[in-house]
Order: structure tokens, then C-alpha cells, then sequence
């Protein structure tokens, strides 16, 4: 069989708002695993990058395949329903599958007389057996995520089982990506730039996340040598910059260090990032990942209010944030952390000591998205509670273009919300110390980088801190 596997058509703005100039382009990682799982199992497949592709000239180039899957996420479920409707027009006996995140947590959504399966969870297991039963010609409807329709009607056949052994998966296949071609966040270091991902899950239950929903709660993880291998491959291909994409990089603090050790003792001099929780940090954890390469680690402190963090379900206080913050500062590293505005019981009182948390503390970035419930998670429940959805004059919604209605939390006004998420990006960037702190950062990139970083900021700024209304309530 020819198959695809596809990154479908979508814009920068419909990814990441009015923060397009400001965030990275990197190959998309899921389809990566899911090439490098099917060529051990004897399939040929081909990973095609049409984020950038107009709808029309993706079909022109799909409808010769006879087997193409979709990556389906919030921001482009809809353009595979377009899609997949144009290649069955152009070709009626193309085999259309979506999986992904959005197929997981809404796979009604993606019921179309145009895709043929909805691949539900972790997509490894469920698509070799639907490929291994599409070359027999038999096709048993009781593969274990795999919906179809039966006599016309959609039938929903559970999540797949999780790949309990990732290293059976083998490394991501992003060499079969033009790699030329992708650019990282404009404020991380290293002349060449890439991603990775070391496990899959997480056992923590935020509220307005469904990671846990999409990948599983517990946590597994690839062996240190899986990983090694892949970053000398990097380091052979010229990459001197890693950033750990894993939700929870550091929750096993043995492997961490384990890992650290492996870094130093053969020699791989990258710098490197990751994202993690500010209460899996200690001070002698900090200090191995600065030793080993660490630049830069991602929090996700969301609020400076107590019972906010509560409502979401952190498992976390304001005070462990201040000391994750801290205790990474003081080994060296960079931090960075997103901060939520206008979320569910938040007054202006409330956002505003979030501000002055954020603008005083030792963090290097911050960004302040307007917070916006997602269907399928728990706190979208709490939200029918505690705001109300509206239209509201020029509002747009850019992420969830499915939802014309804005969610705006009692007590506040959309434009108050809009306000003090510009006031929140002002007060923080323009703060004294960070100015120092950033322009001490920037000199550090490489010259490109460098001008993007300044050119990226300034566009920024100078579009959004004026306008009088905001296109995208997710990314301000």
C-alpha cells in the first residue's frame, strides 16, 4: 500500500494566535513515531508536512496515494473534513483515517461519510492491525480503537491499548521531514535547533488539560539508551540545541540524573530544554542539568492565587511555585511559565496579584493567554458555573473556530479581560531588571534568532497593544 501520513493545512495564526512571529515551526512528532513503529512492522510510509500547503494543492498531491492519515487536533479537524471530502471526490477508493488528540477525546466529531476510521488513543498498535487486516482484504471491527461506520451508522470501538514499551517504537523518524525547513521559538539557544519527546503520560489531573485523557496517566518512558542514540544522530546531523518536549521531564528525578550523567560522560555538548512541574525540582537536581547542558526549563504556574490553583486542579500552591522558580534560578538555569487571564472565580484583584507575582519574580519569559475552557476537560464543566458564553462585537475566536461564542467569567467584562492580559505582557517585559536580564539573553542568539526575537517582540507589541479587540482568546 501507498500510505501518507499528514500533518494537515493549517496557518500560524490558527496554531498560536498573535503569537505566530514569536513561536516555533518544529516536525510534528506523533506521525514521526507512528512511521518509525509501521516500517519495523514491514509498512512503507511517507511523513508529509502540509501546515503550509493551501487545502487544494495538499489534495493534488494526497489523491495518488491509496491510504492517507490525518494528525487531528481542535484547530484543524475541520480542515480534514474538507479534505478528506476533496480526496474522495478526486479518488472514491482512497482509504481516509484521522487519529490524534481530537480523534481521541471527540471522535463523533470526526463522523464523516468522508473518513473511513477515527483512530482513538495511542495509534501504533490500532493502525498496524488496521493496516495488516487492509492488505488481507478482511477488516474485523473489533480492533481495539478503531471506529468505523457499520451499515452507515458510526460505530465507536473504545481507545487502543497504550504501547507499553516505547523503545518498540524505535526513534522518530524526522529525517523523512525537511528539516531545512523549521525554525525554533525565537528565544531558545543553539545554532540548530530540534525536539524530542523521552515518555508518554501524565499522572496529574489539571483541570483545563486532557494530556492525561489523550496519552494516559501513567507515565512511561523510553530506556536512556533509545534516547543517546537518537541525540548522536542529532549531534551527527549538526544539531547543538535539544528541547525536551515531555510534560513532565523531571518527575523521575533518578532518570534525570542518570540521564545527565550520560550526557557529560559521552561527550554531548548540547544545550537544552524542558518543561516541568515546579515541585519536581530540587536543588541538586538543578544543579546536575545546568552541569550537563540545561538552559532553560517551562513551568506552568497559571495563577498566584491559592485558591485558583485549587479550582484547577493543580496539586500544586503558590508558595512550591515560588521555590521552583527559585531553586532553578539559583542553579543558572532560565525559567520561563505561562500565566492564565481571566480564569473561573478570578476578579481584577486576583489577576492583578498574578501580574505583580510574575513582573517581581526571578522567572526570564512569561506569556498571559486569555484562558478559554476546552470541550473535555473537567473545568468545562465548572465554567457553565462561573461565566457565560457570548457573542460579543469584534471578538473572534481563531483557536476553536467551531465556537462563535466567547466564554467571559462573572464579574468581569471581555474588555476588562483583554486589558489586564496586555497589562500582564506590558508590566512583565518592561520591567527593569528583566529588560537587563533579556537583553543579556538575547546577545547569546544566534544573529538570526537574534533579530527575530527583537523584530518578533516589537511586532507584538505594536499590533496587539493597541488593537481594541483580541482575534484569538487562547493566544492574545
Amino acid at each position: 500500500m501507498k500510505i501518507a501520513l499528514v500533518n494537515p493545512p493549517a496557518t500560524r495564526e490558527e496554531s498560536y494566535g498573535s503569537m505566530k512571529n514569536l513561536s516555533p515551526d518544529f516536525p510534528l512528532l506523533g506521525i514521526a513515531f507512528l512511521s518509525s513503529y509501521l516500517r519495523k512492522k514491514g509498512f512503507h510510509v511517507d511523513l508529509l508536512d502540509h501546515s503550509e500547503v493551501n487545502v487544494t494543492e495538499s489534495c493534488k498531491v494526497l489523491r495518488s496515494y491509496e491510504v492517507v492519515g490525518f494528525s487531528a487536533y481542535i484547530t484543524n479537524y475541520q480542515t480534514i473534513i474538507l479534505l478528506s471530502e476533496l480526496l474522495k471526490n478526486n479518488n472514491p477508493n482512497i482509504i481516509v483515517l484521522a487519529g490524534g488528540p481530537h480523534a481521541t477525546l471527540f471522535p463523533y466529531e470526526l463522523d464523516s461519510h468522508y473518513i473511513d476510521y477515527v483512530i482513538s488513543g495511542e495509534g501504533e498498535i490500532a493502525v498496524h492491525e488496521l493496516f495488516d487486516q487492509l492488505n488481507n482484504q478482511r477488516i474485523n471491527s473489533e480492533i481495539k480503537g478503531v471506529s468505523r461506520k457499520i451499515l452507515g451508522k458510526f460505530t465507536y470501538n473504545q481507545v487502543s491499548d497504550v504501547v507499553e514499551d516505547l523503545d518498540s517504537i524505535g526513534k522518530p523518524d524526522v529525517e523523512k521531514y525537511d528539516l531545512s525547513k523549521y525554525k525554533p521559538p525565537v528565544h531558545v539557544l543553539g545554532k540548530k535547533v530540534i525536539h524530542t519527546l523521552t515518555s508518554r503520560g501524565c499522572p496529574f489531573k489539571c483541570a483545563f488539560c486532557a494530556a492525561s485523557e489523550v496519552m494516559g496517566r501513567r507515565i512511561r518512558y523510553r530506556g536512556l539508551d533509545s534516547i543517546m542514540e537518537e541525540l548522536k544522530r542529532y549531534g551527527e546531523l549538526g544539531y547543538d540545541s535539544i528541547m525536551f518536549y515531555d510534560d513532565l521531564f523531571t518527575l523521575d528525578k533518578k532518570r534525570v540524573l542518570l540521564l545527565c550523567d550520560r550526557l557529560k560522560k559521552e561527550n554531548l555538548q548540547f544545550k537544552w530544554s524542558c518543561f516541568t512541574r515546579t515541585q519536581c525540582l530540587d536543588d541538586e537536581l538543578c544543579q546536575a542539568m545546568k552541569d550537563s547542558g540545561c538552559y532553560l526549563v517551562t513551568f506552568g504556574c497559571e495563577s498566584a492565587n491559592d485558591k485558583t490553583l485549587e479550582i484547577l486542579n493543580k496539586g500544586l500552591t503558590h508558595e512550591i511555585n515560588v521555590r521552583g522558580i527559585e531553586c532553578a534560578s539559583q542553579a543558572g538555569i532560565l525559567t520561563s511559565s505561562s500565566f492564565m487571564i481571566g480564569l473561573p472565580g478570578e476578579s481584577c484583584e486576583d489577576i492583578e496579584k498574578t501580574i505583580n507575582f510574575a513582573k517581581r519574580s526571578r522567572l526570564t519569559f512569561a506569556v498571559f493567554p486569555i484562558f478559554e475552557p476546552f470541550k473535555g476537560t473537567p473545568i468545562y464543566e465548572t465554567c457553565k458555573n462561573t461565566g457565560s458564553w457570548q457573542h460579543i462585537g469584534n471578538e473572534s475566536n481563531m483557536l476553536l473556530k467551531d465556537q462563535e461564542e466567547i466564554w467571559v467569567p462573572h464579574g468581569l467584562e471581555r474588555h476588562e479581560v483583554v486589558l489586564m492580559a496586555r497589562k500582564a505582557f506590558r508590566d512583565f517585559y518592561f520591567f527593569p531588571k528583566r529588560i537587563a536580564n533579556l537583553t543579556r539573553h538575547a546577545i547569546r542568539l544566534p544573529p538570526k534568532r537574534f533579530f527575530q526575537f527583537v523584530a518578533g517582540g516589537v511586532s507584538y507589541f505594536a499590533t496587539n497593544l493597541k488593537k481594541s479587540h483580541s482575534q484569538s482568546n487562547t493566544h492574545y
